[in-house]
């Protein structure tokens, strides 16, 4: 194992929500831009509206 990596497994080690949250987001990413559908796109933006309107009626 190289250097570098042994320092990124010992970093991530340490911050295991950082490295969770970053994995995630690259998995959705991927899905989205490699296999989606036209349906799946349409069913993540319902998502994304009702998320949005969760976070503003916290604001109010």
């Amino acid at each position: 194992m190289t250097e570098e990596l042994r320092a990124n497994r010992k970093w991530e080690a340490k911050n295991p929500d950082k490295t969770k949250h970053d994995t995630a987001r690259r998995q959705a990413r991927r899905y989205i831009r490699d296999f989606a559908t036209e349906e799946d796109i349409s069913e993540i933006k319902t998502w994304l509206e009702l998320v949005e309107q969760r976070k503003n009626e916290e604001i109010k």
